[in-house]
């Protein structure tokens, strides 16, 4: 990891076409993210994800996590930044690739400033 201003991360990845971006997600997930979840945890598991990106979350400021349970027994996962539509994109393709390394297909959604994972 390295330290990059927000402001310039939001420049940077605004110049970066979203094709580019999904795969640079995608990349990330399967190589450093798995490393780290395997080396910090001990498994690709629900919970190490949920551990992963609570880390995330508090030690990168890379997002706010926030997790509830639905009414429908799902757990709602959302992440909450200041990134921009691109960020978004970004941990869009980041959670599906993580998620689908445990084989799980979590119903996904985003905006401008969040994403939502339901699994």
């Amino acid at each position: 990891m390295t330290k990059i201003s927000k402001v310039s991360y939001r420049k940077t990845l605004r110049s970066v076409p979203d094709a580019e971006v999904t795969e640079l997600a995608r990349e990330v997930a399967q190589n450093s993210g798995k490393v780290v979840i395997l080396a910090r945890y001990g498994t690709m598991s629900l919970k190490g994800l949920q551990d992963w990106l609570k880390d995330l979350s508090d030690y990168a400021n890379w997002f706010q996590y926030n997790e509830v349970d639905s009414p429908e027994g799902k757990r709602v996962i959302t992440l909450t930044h200041d990134l921009g539509t691109k960020f978004s994109t970004f941990m869009v393709a980041y959670a599906k690739e993580l998620f689908g390394q445990i084989a799980m297909v979590p119903k996904l959604s985003s905006t401008e400033d969040s994403i939502t994972i339901s699994v």
